[in-house]
């Protein structure tokens, strides 16, 4: 009784089924076996519609999640840009710096500056003395200067040439008693001329020496005084060991002529304090006085001791100058 129920029930169920698959069926024409799956899927209006739903039910929720955010969305879009904006800013940074190159020379300039100066001075002294001594000075001094300076160029050369004149006219020294006319008066002492004199002075006080060599070669100093033929006639009649001088060299007008030709004119320092040097320099001149009145001026400066042992010539560390008699 109840398989028999069971079975009808089954059967009622099937024809229901059977119908609602009848009331669906449709016929469509397929033209090639690649559009069945389409067809296929096209002809369930169940599924087409479920997917529908789907779509729409999603498209729901997001825009009520935007809807029911707003702020939300507009902060993270934002804060989307902001970050975009500062990925791209950080990428041209890098590609700038990376592309970009500087490079700095600097050219120095070295100045080179050569100097090169010469002076020579050329000093020569004449008196011509009557009653009173007339001296006439001229100074010839010669400046010479090349200045060449280098930086990046030559610059010119400089040359400068000076002539000075100087003349002056000093009475004779004052001597008590008055010098006869056979003498003259040298730092207020009467000193004896004759045909010719050859007076020494110098500048501090000390013990120099005069040395004066003929043209025979004949050499007159402290230790050869004359007169006699090793001193060609000469007589040493002044000599001074504590003072400034002068010492004198002269030939007698009572005896013969000097020998004619060049006349050396030497000093020998002995003793001085403080001893000679570049801090005490040493100012030596000789004065040349001849029996017609004509006077020469010699002077030169030592800054050291020097000697040549009495000897005295051209080539001499001592000498002071020369002349021609007469």
């Amino acid at each position: 009784m109840v398989n028999r129920a069971h079975t009808q029930t089954n059967r009622s169920n099937l024809g229901r089924v059977l119908s609602i698959g009848r009331s669906r069926t449709r016929h469509v024409t397929v033209r090639s076996f690649s559009e069945m799956p389409k067809v296929l899927i096209g002809n369930q209006p169940d599924q087409q519609e479920s997917a529908e739903k789907r779509r729409r039910k999603n498209n729901n929720k997001m825009a009520g999640c935007c809807c029911a955010c707003p702020p939300v969305c507009i902060f993270f879009s934002i804060v989307g840009f902001i970050l975009l904006g500062g990925i791209i800013a950080a990428s041209v940074i890098a590609l700038v710096s990376q592309s970009t190159k500087t490079t700095t020379t600097t050219i120095s300039t070295k100045t080179t500056t050569l100097s090169k100066s010469t002076t020579s001075t050329t000093t020569t002294t004449t008196t011509v003395s009557t009653t009173s001594t007339m001296t006439t000075t001229t100074t010839v001094s010669t400046t010479t200067t090349t200045t060449t300076t280098t930086a990046a160029s030559i610059s010119s050369t400089q040359t400068t040439n000076t002539t000075t004149a100087v003349t002056t006219i000093i009475t004779a020294n004052s001597c008590s008693p008055s010098c006869n006319s056979q003498q003259t008066c040298i730092q207020s002492i009467c000193l004896n001329v004759g045909h010719l004199a050859c007076v020494l002075v110098w500048s501090r006080s000390g013990d120099g020496d005069i040395v004066v060599t003929t043209p025979n070669g004949k050499t007159i100093n402290y230790q050869n005084i004359g007169p006699s033929s090793s001193t060609d006639q000469g007589i040493l009649d002044r000599d001074d060991t504590s003072s400034t001088g002068p010492e004198n060299i002269y030939w007698p007008s009572s005896g013969s002529l000097p020998p004619t030709g060049t006349y050396y004119m030497c000093f020998e320092s002995y003793s001085f304090s403080p001893t000679i040097s570049s801090s005490d320099p040493l100012t030596v001149t000789y004065h040349t006085v001849h029996a017609s009145g004509a006077f020469f001026n010699y002077t030169r400066t030592f800054t050291s001791v020097l000697s040549d042992s009495y000897n005295c010539g051209a080539t001499s560390s001592t000498l002071i100058g020369s002349f021609t008699y007469p």
